[in-house]
């Protein structure tokens, strides 16, 4: 690895996952890990209850929860899963969301 190159995080990954679940479920939401954790932390959020939020509001509640910002627009993704990119001040932390929303 390169000194340029941001050193894997999984640690840290692991801490953040740890609070978007709780903000997940708060939200009507299943959450589960998806990929190695090398780069980023790719996570994938699944409507779990009838009265689930919107996905903006989800991501609205990420953001406040770990005091990131979203670095890209929602890109549509097969099955009606979208994805956004998230990046956490102050550290070379990615995180990239899929969400399923499951509209009845």
């Amino acid at each position: 690895m390169s000194e340029k190159e941001p050193k894997p995080l999984p640690p840290l990954y692991t801490h953040l996952y740890i609070h978007l679940t709780r903000v997940a479920r708060e939200h009507g939401y299943a959450l589960a890990l998806h990929g190695s954790m090398a780069r980023d932390l790719d996570v994938i959020a699944v409507a779990w209850t009838e009265d689930a939020s919107p996905a903006e509001e989800l991501l609205a509640a990420f953001v406040e929860e770990l005091d990131s910002r979203w670095v890209s627009e929602p890109e549509q993704k097969p099955r009606g899963r979208r994805a956004w990119t998230m990046t956490i001040p102050r550290s070379h932390a990615v995180v990239d969301l899929s969400v399923i929303e499951g509209k009845p």
